[in-house]
């Protein structure tokens, strides 16, 4: 039997405290995760974009072959580790019961996905280094199962998962920056980590996503060249 408390800070609702995959819950738990979203609790899925870029044109520095595949792949990986919220743009696409905890008055919910033992929580297993790890080698069978159904696709599969492990790297890179600690030493530690230069997100993410753009700019005006492209940068 769950148990309830009453939360003011979300259009006072009541929110489970123990794990519900009930209809009204993950009805509940998309809503409220849209509600983070819209108040600036989550970081925006074009500024993860962008700092899958970045982190490509990194790496792609040094003499990585399908360049092309790596970049799309790490843009697709740089969204992955989100799967843990309902209704982040991967989330929505993953059929897996949501789960929701209260944590206090005036405090929003925990938000998750429903599993044994223990739930996965938003910025727990699913951010951390062996998660990214996990989910991208599942992303890359499942990418490949729907590739069999294409004639003639030929796709550099081991190169698909580095992609896809870069950008998910990048995506707990750019959280590190949110005032909420992430678990990226799991399962070895539970102790949640984060930069020593951080906020909450509706501060810094219009102005990570410009530093990203700048950052993308200076990283890719070098290969221009490289890939018959011209502009005042290689005058």
């Amino acid at each position: 039997m769950h148990s309830f408390v009453h939360n003011s800070h979300f259009m006072k609702r009541f929110v489970p405290t123990a794990v519900d995959d009930s209809p009204w819950n993950l009805f509940y738990c998309n809503m409220h995760s849209s509600f983070m979203e819209q108040r600036g609790d989550v970081v925006k899925a074009y500024t993860h974009v962008l700092g899958g870029v970045s982190a490509a044109l990194i790496v792609m520095r040094l003499p990585v072959p399908h360049p092309v595949t790596w970049m799309a792949a790490s843009v697709v990986g740089s969204l992955l580790p989100d799967w843990d919220l309902p209704q982040s743009v991967v989330g929505r696409l993953i059929p897996w019961p949501a789960v929701s905890a209260s944590r206090g008055r005036g405090r929003p919910p925990r938000l998750g996905r429903a599993f044994w033992p223990h739930p996965i929580w938003h910025r727990h297993q699913a951010h951390s280094v062996l998660g990214v790890a996990v989910v991208s080698i599942l992303a890359s069978l499942l990418l490949a199962m729907v590739a069999t159904i294409l004639p003639h696709a030929r796709i550099a599969w081991p190169w698909v998962t580095w992609g896809l492990f870069c950008g998910g790297l990048s995506h707990l890179a750019l959280d590190g920056f949110n005032d909420e600690r992430q678990w990226w030493l799991w399962p070895l530690t539970k102790h949640g980590f984060r930069w020593p230069l951080h906020a909450g997100v509706r501060y810094i993410d219009h102005l990570t996503a410009g530093l990203l753009l700048f950052a993308i700019f200076i990283l890719a005006a070098p290969m221009a060249h490289q890939w018959g492209i011209h502009g005042p940068w290689s005058r």
